[in-house]
């Protein structure tokens, strides 16, 4: 009797381990879904990187798959910094990016991207790694806006954009009167250049790097019609809404580059072409 009793306790000693052991596993498979992405990237010591291919601040060889650029350099460092292993995780285009950190399959943007009032909506933004000023350029053989962009804004002209991006808020800021001919979001931005090479557009507002790097593919089509910008914009991380502390720990680690300067070097590494990259100002007065 006495064993028996001795085997009956052991058996439910052991389906009372099992069932506590069980009800365990749906909390904690819920705890890691509900883990906000800094909590993530402290587990795992690893940031998932999402980016787009935009000369110079990340390219990608076709070929050999090897990656170079501003925020390439700066993202590695910046991992190197926070000791954080990062992992180039999803190749994207510019417009699937907030997407991309709303489904979890990414946890920054890292190629960088220009902070606008309407991706602010959907994204949280690091402190800027640079600032990025764009120029007007219309067709080599076209004179008839001169040194006067004001010219530009009448609705006998159209302009190039990309479908919600820094050029769509130009246009309709600065130039509300012309004429938008529209790309997709996933349009490469050489393609601005080449709508308005082909007659396609009567000017363009853009960047010098991808002038430049059209320009040395296709002379002699395109011109820059003003040395002054028609906008700055400051460029940087993307990540989700509400991610403060992984907002705060990427921030405080780039103005430590900034101060350092790190970023600095990074920059002129990269730079190309002069008046193409403006420089955050120190936020201190000595």
């Amino acid at each position: 009797m006495k064993k028996s009793r001795i085997i009956l306790l052991v058996i439910i000693t052991v389906l009372l381990s099992v069932l506590v052991n069980y009800s365990l596993i749906p909390h904690q498979t819920s705890a890691l879904q509900n883990e906000i992405v800094f909590q993530r990237i402290m587990r795992t010591g690893t940031i998932r990187c999402g980016y787009t291919s935009w000369y110079p601040v990340l390219v990608k060889d076709p070929n050999s798959g090897k990656m170079s650029g501003t925020f390439y350099d700066y993202i590695n460092a910046l991992g190197k910094a926070l000791n954080l292993k990062i992992e180039w995780a999803e190749e994207m285009g510019f417009g699937e990016f907030p997407a991309a950190l709303q489904s979890g399959r990414i946890d920054a943007y890292c190629s960088g991207t220009y902070i606008t009032a309407a991706r602010a909506r959907a994204v949280n933004f690091v402190m800027p790694a640079y600032y990025v000023p764009l120029y007007p350029f219309a067709r080599m053989n076209d004179d008839r806006f001169g040194k006067d962009i004001s010219v530009i804004n009448n609705p006998k002209y159209t302009m190039a954009v990309l479908e919600g991006g820094a050029t769509s808020v130009i246009q309709e800021q600065v130039f509300p009167k012309v004429k938008p001919y529209s790309l997709p979001q996933l349009t490469s931005p050489a393609e601005l250049f080449s709508s308005l090479a082909q007659g396609k557009a009567d000017a363009v507002i853009y960047d010098l790097f991808t002038y430049g790097d059209f320009n040395k593919h296709n002379p002699g089509k395109v011109k820059r019609i003003s040395d002054q910008a028609i906008k700055v914009f400051p460029i940087a991380i993307g990540i989700n809404p509400g991610e403060d502390r992984l907002q705060q720990m990427l921030s405080n680690a780039t103005l430590e580059m900034h101060l350092s300067g790190q970023m600095e070097q990074i920059i002129k590494s990269h730079e190309d072409y002069p008046d193409g990259i403006y420089r955050i100002a120190p936020p201190y007065k000595h």
